[in-house]
């Protein structure tokens, strides 16, 4: 029987697109403009939240439409580009040791403050995350991995966040 091999430095998209908050407010975007669209197809209208207001009709499905292309063009765009910053520090970071020194949340997103050291020098950085099973784990004083850039030290992401 073969074994698949798992490298160890590698990540994961599925990761990146929940984790990272960034990447996961560019693909959600599109996702809730589209669904809202088929609302409006489907039931005829999109009741409006702010009093007053007549509701949403089946004339807004092609501006709705338009806005969610967009939406997602510029979604792909930002998820390219937040996959390639993660990738190349999955391929040209140091790997440190580091520990959680802070948590801020706000409902389901927020900041986790950490430090690393390398050598003699002892970084503190962030990363903006969207909280959920797996990131609540981060704890402060839990012990991590961190990548670093090797010619900026003090640029480095959690690698247990993608990986």
């Amino acid at each position: 029987m073969i074994k698949n091999k798992i490298n160890k430095n590698s990540y994961s998209l599925k990761k990146i697109l929940i984790n990272d908050y960034i990447s996961f407010l560019a693909w959600l975007f599109p996702v809730i403009i589209f669904l809202m669209s088929l609302f409006i197809e489907i039931f005829g209208f999109l009741p409006d939240l702010k009093r007053g207001r007549p509701p949403l009709g089946t004339e807004a499905i092609p501006f709705m439409i338009q806005f969610g292309l967009i939406a997602l063009v510029i979604g792909i765009i930002i998820i390219i580009i937040r996959v390639i910053i993660i990738k190349r520090y999955f391929e040209n970071g140091i790997e440190v040791n580091g520990e959680v020194t802070q948590i801020w949340r706000f409902r389901d997103r927020g900041r986790i403050y950490f430090t690393f050291w390398y050598k003699d020098l002892i970084g503190d950085n962030s990363s903006i995350v969207h909280f959920n099973r797996m990131t609540k784990t981060f704890l402060p004083h839990k012990q991590i991995r961190v990548l670093m850039k090797p010619n900026d030290p003090l640029k480095a992401i959690i690698k247990d966040l993608f990986q």
